[in-house]
């Protein structure tokens, strides 16, 4: 039986924020000079090493858990400045379903109601698919929590 060490737990720790943000994410052993290799949807994978930092493969670097938490949330705000600027309907009813703690990974289609609500076909993280109804205020919704993810 494998049994993690404090580095290995500690960013096993973060996976349900990470997935809370929108992320998939895995967290896997190494045999290499890293600890472990965190793998986070829509970014690039993270070496975890032996004194506790943390190296992105597309150079980001940082000295604990938190800074790559940190990172993490000034990227999700970022991505949701981008699909308000292009209004890209579907994008923002996965940013609305993650803002309002809804188990979310992806969005497959989206349909405006006739009250300016949204009804989408979401997939959880572990691959169920389900139809949810996003409130009419969605806009708002990503706006808030753009502002609170940037803000952190």
């Amino acid at each position: 039986m494998l049994r993690p060490d404090n580095i290995s737990r500690n960013y096993a720790a973060i996976l349900p924020t990470l997935r809370a943000l929108g992320y998939a994410c895995t967290l896997t052993g190494s045999i290499g000079d890293q600890v472990c290799i965190l793998n986070i949807g829509r970014a690039a994978s993270v070496d975890v090493l032996n004194d506790g930092s943390w190296i992105r493969r597309d150079g980001f670097h940082g000295d604990g858990p938190d800074d790559l938490l940190d990172l993490m949330r000034r990227e999700r705000g970022d991505e949701i400045g981008r699909h308000l600027s292009r209004m890209d309907v579907r994008a923002l009813a996965l940013d609305a379903l993650n803002a309002q703690g809804e188990d979310a990974a992806s969005v497959r289609s989206v349909r405006v109601l006739d009250d300016g609500a949204l009804e989408a076909e979401a997939f959880t993280h572990d691959g169920r698919p389900r139809t949810v109804h996003v409130g009419d205020d969605w806009v708002a919704v990503c706006r808030r929590w753009r502002a609170t993810l940037i803000c952190q």
